[in-house]
């Protein structure tokens, strides 16, 4: 069984000049208290791409807020997130949460070679003006 993924609080603080960072904590396990006992912080780079495959469903609310977020504060002025095919549905609430970030100029399906309907490009207001 693949490692839970539980995305736990946003750090983008530049501190030293590194770059900003998401703080998840990973669990393996079925039984919840186990899984809360056995959490283990990592933190993953921000970039202008992030691929949600690895996120539980639930953790998408707060990690697109906080990806978002970070990814203002690091100054990107667009971002593509991977969600996926299938069915679209996935596709689908990622992009209700994003319509109602308010640092989300524009969005739509990325070109064909960045992953077409399966990924969305996210335009994004500058730094202190959502």
């Amino acid at each position: 069984m693949p490692p839970a993924i539980r995305v736990v609080e946003c750090d983008y603080a530049l501190i030293g000049g590194a770059k900003p960072q998401l703080k998840v904590y990973l669990f393996h396990g079925r039984n919840p208290k186990t899984m809360l006992d056995a959490m283990k912080p990592v933190r993953i780079p921000i970039e202008d791409v992030i691929d949600l495959h690895t996120f539980q469903p639930q953790d998408l609310a707060p990690l697109i807020a906080d990806y978002i977020d970070a990814c203002v504060h690091a100054g990107f002025s667009s971002v593509r997130i991977i969600h996926g095919k299938g069915r679209g549905v996935q596709k689908q609430r990622v992009r209700e949460l994003l319509r109602c970030n308010p640092h989300v100029v524009s969005l739509h399906d990325a070109p064909a070679e960045a992953g077409g309907w399966g990924a969305t490009i996210v335009a994004l207001s500058r730094k202190g003006a959502p």
